[in-house]
């Protein structure tokens, strides 16, 4: 459907589109990126600089690529109903949402309607802002974070929680249940400050300058989420 001066979506043409939703059910997968910002991936060789992100680059071949896409506020919790819901957040540092709801049906629960099950899954804790009462108010059915999930032999990637690929198994368990198409939204942590890849991960001098330390390790961690990407 064209959508333009001329063209609109017309009711007729909106039940169509609703009609082959019902019959395909595909399943929807969202995948969040914790301060990532586009010029520490590799997704377009001629614009950013870094190799930091092989396996995106490989996906951005074959798909579609918004090279002008701006967050709506650089606030994760805020982002989150931004992402889910369709609507701005508030504002304020508060994350009222966790409390009073979005005052919208979001994406799990409009899925829901058309008999999808959900999940939402981070690395991180989940009693930071207050995490799973706001997930929770967006209708997803199962939420994991760092307390529920097995982080036995894994490494802790900063103080927000372990490394990403503690969602693996969890997720591989909770997708090989589903009978039913779902919705299912990962949020990465690996890049969150204080910026430290997990020990054992191997690094690569990205920047020689030794005033920018910081900065380089900054980019291992998103080579490290985009090796997470690969294995998801």
């Amino acid at each position: 459907f064209q959508y333009n001066d001329k063209e609109v979506l017309t009711a007729h043409a909106l039940a169509e589109l609703d009609e082959a939703v019902d019959t395909a059910a595909p399943n929807v997968v969202i995948i969040i990126l914790e301060s990532t910002s586009a010029s520490a991936v590799s997704l377009v060789e001629d614009r950013y600089r870094y190799p930091t992100s092989p396996f995106l680059k490989s996906l951005a071949k074959n798909s579609l690529v918004a090279n002008n896409a701006y967050a709506i506020i650089p606030h994760t919790s805020k982002a989150l109903t931004a992402i889910n819901c369709g609507v701005e957040p508030g504002l304020s540092r508060p994350i009222y949402a966790s409390i009073l709801g979005v005052g919208v049906d979001c994406l799990p629960q409009l899925l829901s309607k058309k008999g999808y099950t959900s999940a939402f899954f981070q690395s991180p804790t989940g009693r930071f802002e207050n995490r799973k009462e706001l997930i929770s108010r967006y209708g997803f059915d199962d939420f994991y974070a760092m307390e529920n999930i097995d982080t036995d032999g894994f490494e802790v990637a900063n103080y927000f929680g372990y490394e990403d690929r503690t969602l693996l198994k969890p997720s591989k368990e909770w997708l090989e249940k589903q009978e039913e198409p779902f919705l299912a939204v990962y949020l990465t942590g690996a890049t969150h400050h204080d910026y430290i890849p997990p020990p054992s991960f191997e690094t690569f001098e990205f920047l020689e300058n030794s005033n920018v330390k910081d900065y380089n390790s900054y980019l291992n961690c998103i080579r490290y989420v985009d090796c997470f990407l690969a294995e998801l």
